[in-house]
């Protein structure tokens, strides 16, 4: 049976988590409002989800809110600056 997640697991699933995947996610949005078409602001193509799903896949599920967390912090970032 799994223990609840200290903080110090919570720091090193923190740490393990966010070292690719913002800078992954925000290069990805970047290139997804690369890809829009000039008057609406609808991409073609968005990147980032697959990186979001990759992420899924290759973190343990109990450190899935971290990845959540920086994913939602780089939409919210982005979503700032695009405007």
């Amino acid at each position: 049976m799994d223990l609840p997640l200290t903080l110090a697991d919570f720091e090193r699933a923190a740490a393990e988590t966010l070292q690719p995947g913002p800078l992954g996610y925000y290069a990805g949005a970047r290139l997804g409002f690369a890809l829009t078409l000039a008057p609406t602001p609808i991409s073609i193509l968005w990147p980032p989800n697959a990186i979001l799903l990759a992420s899924l896949l290759l973190t343990p599920v109990r450190s899935w809110a971290v990845v959540f967390a920086a994913a939602f912090c780089c939409s919210i970032t982005f979503h700032r600056s695009s405007e």
